[in-house]
């Protein structure tokens, strides 16, 4: 049985340093930190610089979630990479506006829209 959020999966993405990673479930401080970092931190290792998270099946988005995206998202915008969160559920989205980081974020509606992106990064930034 899987835990009650986290990563259900790590597909290759769009481009050679790209992966998709699907999330699930509830994402808050008691399913989000260690898994989704350890999972970042493994594809960072193995020269991945570019992340597609597929939000889709998350029901619910504590602000811990939030805080851990916030720091993902920082480390590898420092690494030069670039990050995209697709099919955000609408209560996801209320908890990223409430905190007012919209911007922060890079958001697209689907998975397609989250493929054009990184590759118009990876473009910039090979």
């Amino acid at each position: 049985m899987l835990p009650k959020g986290c990563v259900e999966k790590v597909e290759p993405g769009p481009t050679p340093k790209s992966v998709v990673m699907r999330l699930y479930g509830s994402i808050d401080h008691a399913s989000l930190p260690n898994e989704l970092e350890a999972a970042v931190d493994r594809c960072s290792g193995e020269g991945i610089r570019y992340f597609l998270f597929d939000m889709q099946n998350v029901k619910s988005f504590g602000d811990m979630g939030v805080g851990v995206f916030v720091a993902i998202v920082d480390n590898v915008y420092k690494d030069g990479g670039a990050t995209v969160l697709f099919a955000v559920p609408k209560t996801a989205m209320a908890i990223i506006d409430w905190m007012k980081l919209g911007d922060f974020f890079k958001i697209v509606p689907d998975q397609q829209q989250a493929e054009d992106y990184i590759r118009s990064r990876v473009k910039l930034h090979p």
